[in-house]
């Protein structure tokens, strides 16, 4: 597993950018889940049309980097039980904090 996103998240962005960018991990949905797809060329009109689409990506994936670099660091330097808890406070972030929401992970999944 490379990522958890939540409501309003994006992914696949990379597709936006390359004529011939090929899918890095498959997608699957934890729960119920609607999906809105935005197709290459659809971008490339809308980005000629408003200059800062393509600003908002550049910041998405800005911040992509940043989350990709703080997963190699957790993945490198913390032992187990600390990758263990810094996952379930990212999973927190999105259902909520609090012993009410479940988190739909098993703990294989978390680890």
């Amino acid at each position: 597993m490379l990522a958890i996103h939540g409501p309003g998240d994006a992914f696949g962005e990379l597709a936006l950018l390359s004529a011939d960018a090929h899918r890095s991990a498959p997608v699957s949905a934890l729960e119920p889940a609607e999906t809105f797809c935005v197709v290459r060329d659809e971008f490339l009109r809308l980005a000629r049309r408003h200059v800062g689409v393509k600003d908002a990506l550049l910041a998405l994936l800005a911040e992509r980097i940043r989350r990709a670099n703080e997963r190699i660091v957790v993945a490198h330097y913390l032992d187990a039980e600390t990758r263990v808890r810094w996952a379930l406070l990212q999973a927190a972030r999105i259902w909520g904090p609090g012993e009410a929401t479940p988190i739909p992970l098993t703990q294989e999944q978390l680890a």
